[in-house]
């Protein structure tokens, strides 16, 4: 993401986007969601379509000689892996043994990990950033394909959306900053804020040192 919103943005800037995602995708497949609303985000920008192209590419040229290569040289099939992960996880019974929920449950857990009081400006912030800039619309289509994606399968462990979360997080708080200024800094904003900010440092400190 970080060179996917590149400042002085260029091919190159694509070609490494692209690589990390395939490492990423080596590590947990469902993190496609991210850089496919990326793409998608490029392809339908007139200015990005040659971007979008070398963007696709590095990503399956990259998954080829990482994942690919090795199931090549250990199963004898390059997707022997990734069908094996599609065929368990589209299975029933393997679904079932697991925990499940509603399609809202996500949205809840997010408020979890950012200890509940800040999720109040993170989901503003988050809708708010869609205004901000091309960037920033771009990243929210990419979170929007992941969450939507993991609210709709049913198997429904915490630990899934977790690649979201920095997204939301960063997407939030730029947002609810933008967000103030805008309102010209209103004072029960900025009281709720600081309030909020005191509350996630103190419970995450007292957690830190009791895990710790």
């Amino acid at each position: 993401c970080y060179h996917a919103v590149a400042d002085n943005f260029r091919s190159r800037s694509a070609f490494l986007s692209a690589i990390c995602f395939a490492i990423a995708f080596d590590i947990r497949m469902q993190i496609i969601f991210i850089p496919l609303g990326i793409g998608v985000w490029w392809l339908f920008q007139k200015a990005s379509i040659r971007h979008a192209i070398i963007f696709g590419l590095a990503f399956l040229v990259s998954i080829a000689l990482t994942q690919g290569l090795f199931d090549l040289l250990y199963y004898g099939n390059p997707l022997a892996s990734t069908l094996e992960y599609l065929r368990y996880n589209s299975d029933a019974t393997h679904i079932g043994s697991y925990p499940q929920g509603p399609w809202y449950m996500y949205a809840g857990t997010l408020a979890l990990f950012v200890l509940g009081i800040p999720v109040f400006l993170l989901y503003p912030g988050v809708i708010y950033s869609y205004k901000i800039s091309a960037h920033t619309r771009m990243l929210l289509l990419s979170l929007i394909f992941f969450f939507l994606f993991h609210s709709l399968y049913s198997n429904k462990q915490e630990r899934f959306i977790l690649p979201a979360l920095p997204l939301f997080v960063m997407l939030g708080l730029h947002g609810i900053r933008e967000a103030m200024i805008a309102l010209k800094q209103p004072k029960w904003l900025r009281n709720f804020a600081a309030f909020s900010l005191i509350w996630f440092l103190v419970l995450n400190t007292l957690g830190l040192i009791l895990l710790t």
